[in-house]
């Protein structure tokens, strides 16, 4: 609690309570005049200093609301006034304060207004709620907004959350369609490796070693669109449960745009998350199945070419081997050969006959290996 000083003489009163609502903290900054005599125009909105509570200063990173309420004759122009509340909220920034709903809460007139940074629209961090409740029949208003001040603080609370979560699921839906777009991108280039006249082994390693961490990357994405879904689903339930139980504290009413907000829009970004889920397993299993077939690939390519470097060595074996054996016995016994080539020069006589010999035993080595 304390109190801030004015230039035009009279105080405001403030209230500062932090909350943990759930897994989530909360935070309600009150601020009233003094005295409830004291009549607030446009111009003295200011003294509230309503720019330090804008996202750019707050950077709530679920959201935040900004909500006046105020009593007025019943001759004033509601409408008007709430628009010009709405812009003297936001003066000064890049916020356009639009006009979303308007209905009655409490048996005042509600003016919901949702200011969008045009930089970053669907960034929650960056919006502004805003909610004007004008008591223009002398209702009590006051009270029964004191006696629901729990489930609304809860309700904004599961609204901002919803808003997030999805916008959270679009980033992932986003992320992970890039990945899959860079899959088909790796299928494109193992279809072409493969079909080449020679494989090339090194190409399919390389393509094996990258494909591992996108597929990480692909679950990762579809895990946390499952989990954003659950959590869209919990928080839906629990707006749905502080909504029922401020239309008792009202008598069974409720704005209407706050019963809409839960049978269309939750509705169908709830389905639309399941969709994006529905649609992306599929290229789950693609990884996996990607993985394998080039997996397989490598290792029988592989195993050929190690048998076929096998079966070099021995033919080659055998060749020089046998070359060898035969070069030996020529060389002890070229003088006993009695060719007259032989006897005019024995040494390229052994050398040419130890060639054709090694010749023959790589033929021969070679017949035996493809026998095998």
């Amino acid at each position: 609690m304390g109190s801030l000083p004015t230039p035009e003489g009279f105080k405001i009163n403030a209230n500062l309570q932090p909350f943990l609502l759930n897994d989530s903290y909360a935070v309600d900054l009150t601020l009233v005049s003094e005295s409830p005599n004291i009549s607030i125009d446009i111009p003295q909105l200011q003294h509230f200093k309503p720019s330090s509570l804008l996202p750019s200063n707050i950077q709530a990173s679920l959201g935040q609301t900004l909500s006046i309420y105020g009593e007025v004759d019943p001759s004033e122009d509601c409408d008007t006034l709430a628009e010009k509340l709405a812009i003297a909220l936001v003066a000064g920034t890049n916020l356009n304060p639009v006009q979303s709903q308007q209905g009655e809460l409490f048996g005042s007139l509600l003016f919901e207004y949702q200011a969008l940074d045009p930089g970053e629209p669907d960034n929650p961090a960056k919006q502004c709620h805003i909610l004007i409740v004008m008591n223009n029949s002398q209702v009590a208003t006051a009270r029964l907004a004191a006696e629901a001040y729990d489930w609304l603080l809860n309700l904004l609370c599961s609204y901002h959350k919803i808003l997030y979560i999805y916008q959270l699921a679009r980033q992932r839906y986003r992320e992970a369609r890039t990945i899959y777009s860079n899959l088909e991108n790796k299928i494109q280039k193992f279809n072409s490796l493969i079909s080449e006249n020679q494989t090339q082994l090194s190409g399919l390693k390389s393509l094996m070693g990258e494909i591992p961490k996108k597929s990480f990357d692909y679950t990762r994405c579809l895990q946390d669109l499952q989990t954003h879904h659950t959590t869209i689903t919990t928080n839906i339930t629990n707006y749905t449960t502080c909504l029922e139980k401020i239309q008792t504290i009202d008598g069974g009413n409720s704005p209407q745009s706050w019963q809409d907000f839960i049978k269309k829009d939750c509705k169908k970004w709830q389905e639309q998350i399941q969709t994006d889920i529905n649609y992306l397993t599929p290229g789950q299993e693609l990884f996996g199945q990607l993985v394998d077939t080039i997996r397989g690939i490598v290792e029988t390519e592989q195993t050929e070419r190690d048998r076929s470097l096998e079966n070099t060595i021995q033919i080659l074996g055998i060749g020089f081997g046998g070359g060898a054996i035969a070069s030996g016995v020529f060389t002890t016994h070229i003088d006993k050969i009695n060719l007259p080539l032989v006897q005019k020069h024995p040494l390229y006589a052994s050398l040419t006959l130890s060639i054709i010999a090694t010749v023959v035993f790589i033929a021969l080595g070679w017949l035996i290996t493809k026998r095998k």
